[in-house]
């Protein structure tokens, strides 16, 4: 049962893996325009380590998408990537003198969002992921904003929810997997026991009752197919 859904979970969402990996490898360098604009005296760094990235990841994830049939690993491809992405981007917000810092740093609530509605086979390493993500983006903020609890409290009021929703919308996804699957599996089988049982009818109604000679409704289907 577990290989059957692994190669249906292979089947439906590879090609929806492929493309949201490719919206967040976009997203992720598109967010250099909103650095020339709020960090502009990093934004030069900025782009140059989103380039780098881009360039480092996405061949050898699109090799793993089209080449690996481990669907496990193909859920977790965006997420993993989420989590170095977010740290480094919080580093260079640190390294930024701009007033706009403690504003940007809000930002980051895509990584979560994005990191949770890519999952689609097990919720369990969504909560592992999501853990690690939270974990660097806390941090982020906590040094961005010169420990200020204040900030930081105002921060997390705002975090959590969109942390908690994003996770509620990944175990909702995974839990519509698998019920699609059991779908699935229902109506092989009983396409297969109605198959089953129409085969018996027809040997039934082909068949003497008494002597369990073939009658006459199968000689003269075959005259008719003469």
């Amino acid at each position: 049962m577990q290989n059957a859904f692994k190669a249906y979970q292979l089947e439906h969402c590879r090609r929806f893996l492929l493309i949201i990996n490719l919206l967040g490898q976009a997203a992720y360098f598109s967010y250099g325009l909103a650095d020339l604009i709020l960090i502009p005296d990093v934004a030069t760094v900025s782009i140059g380590m989103r380039t780098a990235i881009l360039l480092l990841t996405l061949p050898p994830v699109l090799i793993i998408i089209r080449r690996t049939n481990n669907v496990q690993l193909l859920d977790l491809i965006l997420p993993t990537l989420i989590v170095f992405a977010a740290f480094a981007w919080l580093e260079l917000l640190q390294h930024s003198a701009s007033t706009n810092v403690s504003r940007y740093q809000y930002a980051s609530l895509i990584f979560i969002v994005l990191a949770n509605l890519c999952i689609q086979v097990r919720f369990l390493p969504s909560v592992l992921t999501s853990s690690l993500i939270s974990l660097v983006i806390l941090r982020g903020v906590f040094h961005s904003s010169h420990g200020d609890m204040e900030e930081m409290l105002v921060f997390l009021l705002v975090y959590l929810p969109v942390l908690f929703f994003s996770l509620f919308i990944a175990w909702s996804t995974t839990l519509d997997k698998r019920r699609a699957f059991l779908r699935s599996m229902l109506n092989d089988i009983t396409h297969e026991a109605l198959s089953e049982a129409n085969a018996k009818l027809q040997k039934l109604a082909d068949t003497d009752m008494l002597t369990g000679a073939s009658n006459r409704r199968v000689f003269k289907s075959m005259d008719t197919a003469r």
